[in-house]
């Protein structure tokens, strides 16, 4: 295919094409144990989409299985549900917002998908023993920041 290409653009799309084949045979090849290629698909689908607001059907749909099947292997393969799965993974993304960021607890809730700044407020401190504030002030690496 690579001689057949007759322009630079040709060259770049053809590279960037390889370049995503290999990575998705790396991330195939290092599926973590017990947990099926499907399965892995549905994880980083959620990872990937944690300012959207994503449920167990979005998650089916992503590999085109009923949610009855995603919910049963889901749960087989990693102990939670697909829910629990998806909290989780805001909950890890909030921490790097809180981390490495400045933004309000206001814009991360809002960003993350939370109905509210008082619900975000609840699940994080529920998951994590500490209000968002309380994570941020103990964990914070670039900058000072302070809650709008």
């Amino acid at each position: 295919e690579c001689e057949q290409t007759q322009s630079l653009e040709e060259v770049h799309r053809l590279q960037y094409i390889m370049l995503m084949d290999f990575c998705q045979r790396c991330a195939a090849a290092k599926l973590p144990k017990g947990v099926s290629a499907e399965i892995y698909r549905c994880m980083t689908f959620i990872q990937s989409h944690t300012n959207a607001s994503i449920g167990l059907e979005d998650v089916a749909g992503e590999i085109g299985r009923s949610s009855s099947y995603v919910m049963r292997r889901f749960k087989a393969e990693l102990g939670m549900s697909v829910g629990e799965y998806i909290t989780k993974c805001k909950l890890e993304e909030a921490c790097d917002l809180l981390t490495y960021g400045d933004r309000s607890l206001a814009e991360i809730s809002a960003y993350l998908g939370y109905s509210s700044q008082s619900y975000f407020h609840n699940v994080f401190k529920k998951q994590f023993g500490m209000t968002p504030m309380q994570y941020r002030k103990n964990n914070q690496k670039y900058g000072h920041s302070s809650e709008k």
